[in-house]
């Protein structure tokens, strides 16, 4: 199994999936399917690990998993928030088009899809985006 592949996949359905979802349900706290911050209450765990994405809350208020569904989030959100435990997330500004114009054949890494992001875009807060990343166990 190629869990890089299986890894970049998820992590980018996972994340358009509840992005569309919360467009057409409202990004509100009346939506009956994801509360808006359940993508910022991401916590990460360190492959391998049996527990790929796990949410919780009816609605989803938060989720946990070694599928990086949050990194997307986080590369978009302008709030500093706490990853885990030494990591915070001060990456801001990217937006939906260079996250999908880095998602092209040949990444098939998440690490891959951090370096396609950043050649892309001229390194544009290159330390902060490794940092997030290390945040999320893929460095």
């Amino acid at each position: 199994m190629n869990n890089g592949v299986a890894a970049v996949g998820e992590m980018w359905g996972y994340y358009y999936g509840y992005f569309l979802t919360l467009q057409h349900f409202g990004n509100n706290n009346n939506n009956p399917i994801i509360r808006p911050d359940a993508l910022e209450n991401f916590t990460p765990f360190q492959r391998p690990d049996s527990r790929d994405i796990n949410t919780f809350g009816n609605p989803i208020n938060s989720m946990e998993g070694w599928i990086p569904v949050g990194i997307v989030h986080d590369l978009l959100d302008n709030n500093a928030d706490v990853i885990r435990p030494g990591f915070i997330d001060n990456v801001n500004g990217y937006t939906i088009e260079q996250i999908f114009g880095a998602l092209r054949p040949g990444v098939e890494t998440v690490q891959g899809f951090r370096n396609r992001l950043l050649q892309n875009n001229g390194n544009n807060q290159q330390q902060v985006v490794n940092d997030l990343f290390n945040a999320y166990f893929y460095n």
